[in-house]
């Protein structure tokens, strides 16, 4: 007699989902078991899913991006060959030198104090008129803020070019004598004139200025006595008191105005300093 089979011993049904059966669909691989709930089922795939999707992100290496060098530790003068270093700096001095080409020249200040010197020529009989040939004047810092050839209005008969320098292609050139004359008076109006025997100067310019503005340094005591005369040329001062020599072979009116304005220099506070206690004494008068 044959077993009989039991009704547990039957062949399974395939249970169907849609057109698959289980037995032929592909599964993803889990790690666990599946619960018998569905539900659960599908949390734990969609879990395992963001848990692999995590493990590649973290695996992928994030490239950094490379450091720029600092100037400091890597001069441009290291990385350069020689050749270029020396075209790079030729290029920059050609460019400061059209800088300085372009960019427009600062004319010196007028000062307060302003130091004048002219020069002259002989006119009239024998040529003992003096009349006016260059005019200069600096300011404090001894820079030349004008200096000017003047036209003769006569006929010149003693240019004396060893005292004055001047010669006839000098004031051919020149300026005016009216211009000039005018130019002069515009810059040293309200403001204090330097000189020496400065008289001379304005009386050739045919210009009057006031005398409490006026320095000549050839009649200041203090001055006189460091030169041991009564009346010292330009010269003699700035031998004994400057220790310099000038106006050697001729004069040179720029160069006895800057000398003239270093020896007011050296008694200037006390020259002011007096004058303003005279100005006092005769307010309260």
């Amino acid at each position: 007699m044959g077993k009989k089979k039991s009704k547990w011993h039957k062949k399974p049904k395939l249970v169907e989902f849609g057109m698959v059966s289980i037995e032929n669909a592909k599964l993803p691989k889990i790690d666990k078991i599946p619960d018998a709930n569905w539900n659960q089922f599908l949390k734990e795939l969609k879990v395992s899913e963001k848990s692999k999707m995590i493990k590649k992100k973290k695996k992928t290496k994030i490239r950094e991006r490379p450091k720029q060098k600092s100037a400091n530790k890597f001069p441009k003068e290291d990385l350069t060959p020689p050749k270029r270093q020396q075209q790079q700096q030729q290029q920059q001095q050609q460019q400061q030198q059209q800088q300085l080409d372009l960019s427009p020249k600062l004319s010196p200040k007028i000062t307060k104090h302003i130091a004048i010197d002219c020069e002259m020529v002989g006119v009239g009989i024998n040529g003992k008129e003096n009349m006016l040939a260059r005019c200069s004047i600096v300011n404090t810092n001894c820079e030349v803020i004008y200096d000017k050839y003047v036209k003769p209005r006569e006929q010149v008969i003693d240019f004396r070019y060893e005292l004055s320098g001047v010669t006839a292609k000098d004031i051919e050139n020149g300026e005016d004598f009216l211009t000039v004359q005018k130019e002069v008076t515009d810059m040293i109006s309200n403001r204090i004139l330097v000189g020496h025997t400065i008289r001379c100067d304005l009386k050739v310019l045919f210009i009057d200025h006031p005398r409490h503005d006026t320095r000549d340094i050839s009649m200041y005591k203090p001055l006189k006595e460091r030169a041991g005369r009564y009346r010292p040329g330009l010269r003699l001062m700035c031998e004994t008191i400057l220790g310099k020599t000038i106006q050697e072979g001729h004069h040179d009116s720029v160069e006895d105005a800057r000398a003239t304005m270093q020896l007011f220099l050296l008694v200037k506070k006390k020259w002011e300093r007096s004058v303003e206690q005279q100005r006092n004494k005769r307010k309260n008068m």
